[in-house]
């Protein structure tokens, strides 16, 4: 799914970028303008070579990161290797083979990062299964753990995420608006009553 949706995103880049070029293409052959429509020709094929690359060099980085999570949250100590194997034991996974805090060390900033290997595939599932058991322990309930991923799957998590918002915030907008012809109702309900209030004063 991941692989589909790596080629389907860079593809539609391509696409998008590439008809401007087939325009420039199709004028060239119009015009008669063989030279330029050589290197429009030669252009089309930078760019599918490119895409390949891409696409090709997205699935490889997928692939190498199937076996790393990334921790947010973990207390910055002096000894990682004893707050990961604190973590880990208590949700039943092997702690990492290997481990390290992303980005430079400072104390005023908000914890670091942490990126850890696995031993395997099964045991990255196992523990995105029983990670939220770590909202019950209190040493590491702001604990979070996340599948690391790669800079266009975080491009397009933030993209969903965004239409998400946009998506609640018009729904929300939406459903404090009145019915429509509420205001209608509304005045006429009213006038209706000041109708029957005035007969009832002359009565």
């Amino acid at each position: 799914m991941d692989k589909a949706l790596a080629c389907t995103s860079l593809a539609k880049k391509y696409v998008k970028s590439n008809d401007g070029i087939s325009a420039l293409a199709k004028d060239s052959n119009e015009n008669g303008n063989t030279n330029s429509s050589a290197k429009v020709s030669d252009l089309v094929k930078n760019h599918e070579l490119s895409l390949l690359t891409k696409i090709s060099n997205e699935i490889d980085m997928r692939l190498k990161n199937r076996k790393f999570v990334v921790i947010h949250g973990l207390k910055e100590s002096s000894n990682d290797d004893e707050s990961l194997e604190n973590l880990f034991s208590l949700l039943k996974i092997d702690k990492p083979l290997q481990h390290k805090r992303l980005g430079s060390f400072n104390i005023s900033k908000y914890n670091r990062p942490v990126l850890c290997e696995l031993k395997n595939e099964k045991s990255i599932k196992m523990l995105m299964l029983v990670k939220k058991n770590l909202r019950n322990e209190n040493d590491f309930s702001h604990v979070y753990i996340n599948s690391h991923m790669t800079k266009l799957q975080r491009d397009i998590l933030l993209e969903k995420r965004k239409n998400f918002k946009n998506f609640t915030s018009k729904s929300t907008a939406d459903s404090r608006l009145p019915p429509v012809g509420h205001n209608n109702l509304s005045q006429a309900k009213s006038m209706n009553t000041n109708k029957s209030a005035s007969k009832t004063t002359a009565d």
